[in-house]
């Protein structure tokens, strides 16, 4: 078994455990019930660990980041999101989907800043 998630609390784990079993994906959450007897044990240990079999990993992955339980990681940067908002005000941009609206938006962004250190 492969520890794919971790979650500080054993209830934030139901909904995850019935998403994986829905698709047919075995998991099994690691030190669940150590976490509800010994609560202050929870951040020492890593909190409850969802893990699945080797072979399973991609298929649960993939899953979950459909679930939305998983975000690609410049979705949760503050940075890109702050990108994002700035690229909300550019008329054609706007449009494009989330990763490229942040890629453009930092290009943009990255060039304002170097033209000013340039004549400033």
């Amino acid at each position: 078994m492969v520890t794919i998630m971790h979650f500080q609390h054993p209830n934030e784990t139901v909904v995850v455990k019935h998403l994986l079993e829905l698709e047919g994906i075995p998991c099994f959450l690691k030190d669940e019930a150590m976490t509800q007897v010994m609560p202050f044990y929870t951040f020492a240990s890593g909190g409850v660990q969802l893990q699945v079999r080797k072979e399973d990993i991609t298929k649960a992955v993939e899953a979950l980041k459909n679930g939305g339980f998983i975000k690609e990681a410049y979705e949760t940067l503050p940075l890109a999101e702050w990108i994002d908002n700035y690229a909300q005000g550019l008329p054609v941009v706007r449009t494009l989907p989330k990763r490229k609206r942040i890629i453009i938006a930092a290009i943009c962004l990255a060039f304002m800043i170097l033209i000013a250190l340039i004549f400033i």
